[in-house]
Formats: structure tokens, C-alpha cells, sequence
């Protein structure tokens, strides 16, 4: 059985692949429809032939995006732009954080004596835990705003310039007073395992960042072509 609002919104959802379309534009697209299925009802079609008929008349949707895409073009590398920006800083506080909390911890387990290479190894299980769990908690608040990156909260700004500025702090003060606490030994063993065992982490996060604007550029690539 024929679903009319069931086929609206599969429709609209058709415009949000390559976000080409905004939400605005979806919905000044969906208002023409209704009104042409409104008068092609009343000249004696069916709900399912006025809306063939109707998003026929419209334009597929794929030609409809290129149309936009021409209009909207300075918008689209705008927003780019922003999401190049956003990720950019994204990576940098997330970075500052892992330092801060791993120099938090270093500097907790040079009081406690424990063992340089234990302690290296334990470093860089905080470091994954960091770099796994902190970008899932923002990607979280980011799905709680509906993916609208251009309207980030103010609180959001604020804290990130905190962070900016707090973090680094911590981490230098971090790395002085470990080199106070202990030995030079205890502490050229626990950064020999931490540099090679940072350096792979690093390496990996960016090998996926690549690997994940790869693949969130295939669709725009495919409509391109």
C-alpha cells in the first residue's frame, strides 16, 4: 500500500548524501511538492501517480543537486572550510588533553616509584585510552545537536580556548617535575619506551584521518563523476 508521507521523506532523505542541499532548501523543495500533489489530486490522480508525477516535475534529485550545488558553491567551501578548521582544532585539543592527562599520570607514578619501563607502557595504554575515548565523547555531544556543526555552542568555544591555553601548562609542569622526582636513568628509560610507543599512536591516528576523509569524500567524488 502507498505511504504518501512515507515517499516524502524518503525524497527529502535522497538530498542529504552529499549535503549539497540545506535544510532550508529541503524543506522549500518539499513545500512545491506537496502543492503540486495537491493540484494533481484534484485533477483526479491518485496519491501515488500525483507524487510521481509531481517529484517528476520537480527534477531528480541528483540534477536538482547539481542546480543547487552551481548556486551554492561559495556556501559549500564555506562550510569546508569550517569542517577543515573544526578538525584541525579538534585534534589539537584532543592532543593537549592526552599530553596533560599523561603527564598527570607520569608524574604520579615517579612519586610512586614505579618502574620506568612499567611506567612507559602504562603511558601509553592512557594514551590510547585518550585518543580512543575523547574523540567518541565529542562525536556523542555532536550527534546530541543533530549535526549541525555551524551552530557549536558558545560553551563549546570557551572551553576549547581553556583547554588551549591549560593544557600545555600542565604538560610542561608535568615533564618538570618528573625530571626532579627521579633520576635521570629512571626517566631516559621511561622516554625511550614512550617515544617509540607515541610515535606509532601518532602515526596511526593520522593513518586513520586519512583513511576516513577517503571515505567520506568517495560520495562526493562519485557525484562528481
Amino acid at each position: 500500500m502507498f505511504e504518501l508521507e512515507t515517499a516524502i521523506d524518503d525524497w527529502k532523505l535522497s538530498f542529504g548524501k552529499n549535503d549539497v542541499v540545506s535544510p532550508k532548501e529541503t524543506s522549500e523543495l518539499e513545500e512545491h511538492l506537496r502543492g503540486l500533489i495537491i493540484d494533481l489530486g484534484n485533477s483526479g490522480l491518485s496519491q501515488r501517480e500525483a507524487f510521481m508525477v509531481g517529484a517528476d516535475r520537480l527534477g531528480h534529485p541528483s540534477e536538482l543537486e547539481q542546480e543547487y550545488a552551481k548556486v551554492n558553491s561559495g556556501a559549500q567551501w564555506r562550510k569546508r572550510v569550517f569542517w577543515m578548521l573544526t578538525g584541525y582544532i579538534a585534534m589539537t585539543v584532543v592532543g593537549t588533553i592526552v599530553s596533560a592527562v599523561v603527564a598527570i599520570a607520569g608524574t604520579g607514578m615517579a612519586i610512586a616509584g614505579v618502574e620506568g619501563t612499567v611506567s612507559a607502557v602504562a603511558l601509553i595504554a592512557v594514551m590510547v585510552l585518550g585518543w580512543s575515548g575523547l574523540p567518541v565523547l565529542a562525536y556523542r555531544q555532536f550527534q546530541n545537536l543533530g549535526g549541525r556543526g555551524e551552530h557549536l555552542p558558545v560553551k563549546w568555544f570557551v572551553a576549547t580556548g581553556i583547554m588551549l591555553v591549560v593544557a600545555p601548562i600542565i604538560t610542561f609542569g608535568g615533564r618538570i617535575a618528573q625530571t626532579r622526582i627521579v633520576d635521570p636513568s629512571w626517566y631516559g628509560e621511561s622516554a625511550v619506551y614512550f617515544g617509540f610507543g607515541g610515535f606509532a599512536i601518532h602515526l596511526g591516528v593520522v593513518v586513520f584521518c586519512f583513511i576516513a576523509m577517503w571515505k567520506f569524500n568517495n560520495p562526493i567524488i562519485e557525484a562528481i563523476d
